[in-house]
């Protein structure tokens, strides 16, 4: 099966728990654990802010490093503080994880394409079990992040560099899992990705007038519909999935 398959991960592989979002700084929800911990170091809290927004200024497609960085802080103490928070806060769609492990099992090429930096991507899959954070690891073959694509999947430019650089691995037929039917959908096709599936997790979602952006209710619908359409394509679908 010569498909290279691309993941959102926000509403796709994971979810906020109820209230994970109530404490923000600058709409985000890891810069508040990150001003706590150079409080704790003794800089004033209305410093810690002002060094975090003006690094998002100066540094546009940034990762949490740089901010750990810019306030003195180190690594080794923030990542435990992250870690916990996405243990938290942040639960797997089990759906989507069975999809992934399937797709690897087979051999097939599978890779993450996200509205979150680098670490944000680890630390939101390691409550997958796809992710380990601690050594940077991660079982896709790419995570296509927010800043090393310069911009979220919305962005004029991002969909046309994520798949110049994946056409620069090999030539497979490009299969995007997301759930927005714009970002995972519209724009996906219009660079070069062959079929979208789209997860209809509210019921919310109209069917799309491209007949290659599918909606479908969850991940687990997608290897039986694949395979209604392209029988030799797709090898034994596991019982497990078959069952739900």
């Amino acid at each position: 099966m010569n498909i290279h398959w691309l993941f959102d991960i926000d509403s796709t592989l994971t979810e906020y728990r109820a209230h994970a979002l109530e404490r923000l700084f600058d709409g985000n929800f890891l810069f508040p654990l990150i001003a706590d911990l150079a409080e704790s170091h003794g800089l004033n809290r209305a410093e810690a802010e002002q060094r975090i927004r003006e690094e998002e200024i100066n540094n546009p497609f940034w990762d949490y490093p740089d901010f750990v960085r810019t306030l003195g802080l180190s690594m080794k103490e923030a990542l435990p503080v992250f870690r916990r928070w996405h243990t938290e806060n942040i639960t797997a769609y089990q759906d989507s994880v069975r999809l992934v492990r399937t797709l690897l099992k087979w051999g097939s090429p599978v890779s993450v394409i996200s509205n979150n930096p680098h670490l944000g991507c680890l630390l939101k899959l390691e409550q997958c079990g796809l992710a380990d954070p601690g050594n940077g690891t991660s079982v896709f073959r790419n995570i296509l992040s927010t800043d090393l694509l310069k911009g979220c999947k919305g962005n004029d430019g991002v969909w046309k560099r994520a798949v110049t650089a994946l056409r620069s691995q090999d030539q497979a037929e490009l299969i995007m899992i997301g759930d927005n039917p714009d970002e995972d959908g519209r724009l996906a096709r219009l660079h070069g990705v062959k079929r979208s599936f789209i997860l209809n997790r509210s019921g919310n979602i109209k069917i799309s007038e491209d007949p290659e952006i599918i909606v479908v209710p969850d991940a687990d619908a997608i290897l039986p519909l694949l395979k209604v359409r392209n029988p030799e394509r797709v090898p034994e679908i596991p019982a497990e999935v078959l069952e739900r």
